[in-house]
């Protein structure tokens, strides 16, 4: 493959992902996780940027720039239009991020076939491509690591005094900036100083030379990072409730030893695929302590689109709901990337053990660069492991989710393609199945990641409703509503919100009566609202209200899966109060769904 082919190759993958996600925006692509908190942080951020910087409150846990930074692009775009550019804003630091990636790798591979598949394969990932536009500090840490660890790379220390003092303030600079953003960012601080040894046991450095980078760049960021986390645990306390146990209780823990470093019998249900969410009764067989790996758990979630923060939306809701067609794709996506872990595992041992005996050993400063790639993931990657049995409940808490690992996954893939590179069999053809492989992987997760309205069936994740007996079970999908529970049953309508009914598998259509109150909310001086109440099978119906209204309406039930949709016509144009993360233009209550008999829908806790 010629320099040419490579790079219009490596431009159609970039050119592809930036299509894909802009057109995630229109599909509000940069909800995530914590959605409403996300919000809160932001409008503190906005309201009062200086006491933002400078204290912290209870449930922030991450240090405040990228905030500020959406506080600034949320006055320059206004409340209208804030949350999408910022979506624009992740996408550009996703782009530039990736460059970064594909520098590292031209750096690390010398087969023009596989450094085109490595950054396809990095590319596309599904936890990547989610979590680069969601609205956290994740879509710019990413980006900072790997900018990070392009500047190490690139690092000449037998350049010139001018040269050398700059690289150095540069990665120091970058380096505080990073601590600004995420909290995880301390532990590049050790990966810097044994890198630093490193350069010098190598003979790359002389004393002197040390000496400044010692202090410029490990010394100096470390103190920060110390004065930072202090400041933080003064004024936060122990918000994840983080305890010391004794060594004999690690195989006690909410995800023991053997969780994080073995793999369960159970493990094998992740082949199936199931979506992050909890039952009725608040219980989730994934979740459940130490029934599965830590291993699994993060396969899973890394091949999928574990949260269906890109699935269809019928409703706006904090995540989509799968098609049975996606889901299948997905099921696929884990089976065929446990090719994929597997290589990586076995890359990262093999060329971890190789690189430190080549370094360490043999003095050779030629294998720095993938040491350093290994050294700064696995400094991640540790740093948020050995904590898990320590927290109350790292299962629940979905501490298992890659996006916290997203810089290190990314790492220990790339070392796979280093690993094909450098020890790959001699078969004809070889790279070009790595191609083959790495772009049908990529077609997988792309095509249940290109979020599309969708009439196909939808699959219902929550068995309990699924395969209840109860004559019609209702529920309530609202972004503003949480996604837990809601005993209250009153629900605030930004845009829309549904109401899902299931009733037993093929059971014949029945005629119900819904009804509900519908009372203005504050988000509009105006109180004048109309909204539209629609399901399949019968007329749209237009309820325009100044006051309290009642709405009472007959509407066919059939027997699985029906959605019943209350949008907001009027008014057309909703502000996010300035102060306030809720847009509470309708409040919806007293739902009731009765059928002829008399007999009443049970009412699903979410």
């Amino acid at each position: 493959m010629t320099r040419s082919v490579e790079r219009f190759l490596v431009l159609c993958a970039f050119l592809a992902y930036l299509i894909f996600q802009i057109h995630a925006l229109a599909f509000h692509g940069y909800w995530g996780q914590d959605w409403i908190s996300q919000k809160i942080l932001i409008s503190w951020a906005a309201q009062d940027p200086w006491k933002f910087l400078a204290h912290y409150v209870p449930a922030r846990t991450n240090p405040p720039l990228y905030y500020l930074l959406c506080a600034t692009v949320r006055r320059i775009a206004g409340l209208a239009r804030y949350l999408p550019a910022i979506g624009l804003m992740n996408i550009a630091f996703s782009i530039v991020g990736a460059c970064c990636v594909y520098a590292v790798i031209r750096k690390l591979i010398a087969s023009p076939l596989l450094r085109v598949a490595a950054i396809v394969f990095l590319l596309f990932l599904p936890f990547a491509m989610i979590h680069a536009q969601v609205v956290a500090a994740d879509a710019l840490a990413t980006p900072l690591f790997w900018l990070l660890l392009w500047l190490v790379i690139s690092f000449r220390p037998q350049t010139s005094r001018l040269v050398f003092g700059i690289s150095a303030t540069l990665l120091c600079l970058v380096l505080f900036i990073s601590l600004l953003v995420k909290f995880t960012f301390g532990s590049c601080i050790p990966a810097l100083l044994l890198w630093v040894i490193l350069l010098w046991r190598t003979g790359q450095l002389s004393r002197s030379r040390l000496a400044i980078l010692i202090i410029i760049v490990v010394a100096a960021p470390a103190v920060f990072s110390y004065a930072h986390s202090v400041r933080f645990r003064a004024e936060s306390g122990n918000i994840w409730n983080i305890h010391p146990i004794k060594p004999n209780q690690l195989w006690k823990t909410k995800m023991n030893l053997c969780s994080i470093v073995g793999l369960r019998s159970r493990d094998v249900d992740v082949l199936r695929a199931p979506p992050y969410n909890l039952l009725g009764n608040r219980s989730y067989k994934l979740l459940e302590s130490n029934g599965h790996s830590f291993a699994a758990l993060l396969h899973l979630a890394i091949f999928t689109d574990i949260l269906n923060i890109r699935q269809p939306d019928p409703y706006d809701f904090y995540f989509g709901s799968r098609t049975l067609q996606s889901h299948r794709r997905m099921q696929i996506a884990v089976c065929t990337g446990i090719a994929a872990s597997i290589v990586t595992l076995i890359s990262v041992i093999m060329l971890l053990a190789r690189s430190i005996f080549s370094v360490v050993f043999q003095r050779n400063p030629g294998e720095i660069a993938l040491l350093s790639v290994l050294l700064f993931s696995l400094a991640w990657f540790f740093a948020l492991v050995v904590m898990f049995p320590f927290v109350p409940n790292p299962y629940y808490a979905g501490f298992w989710h890659p996006r916290l690992f997203a810089p290190a996954l990314l790492g220990f893939f790339m070392i796979g393609f280093v690993f094909l590179d450098r020890y790959k069999p001699q078969l004809h053809g070889f790279k070009t199945v790595v191609l083959a492989y790495a772009i049908a992987q990529s077609a997988i997760h792309a095509s249940f990641l290109w979020p599309v309205e969708s009439d196909r069936k939808l699959q219902e994740f929550n068995i309990d409703v699924a395969t209840s007996r109860a004559p019609a079970v209702w529920r309530v999908f609202d972004w503003q509503d949480n996604y837990g529970s809601n005993p209250t049953k009153e629900y605030w309508l930004d845009r829309m919100v549904g109401i899902v009914v299931n009733r037993p598998d093929g059971s014949p259509a029945e005629n119900w009566k819904l009804s509900m109150n519908l009372t203005p909310g504050p988000a509009d001086p105006s109180t004048h609202r109309a909204v539209r109440i629609s399901s399949r099978g019968i007329p749209a119906v237009i309820v325009e209200f100044d006051t309290k209204k009642g709405v009472e309406m007959e509407t066919p039930i059939a027997g699985g899966r029906n959605d019943i949709r209350v949008e907001l016509l009027s008014p057309s144009r909703i502000l996010e109060q300035p102060d306030e993360p809720l847009i509470p233009t309708v409040k919806i209550s007293d739902i009731a769904l009765r059928r002829a008999d008399g007999v009443s829908a049970t009412f699903y806790e979410q």
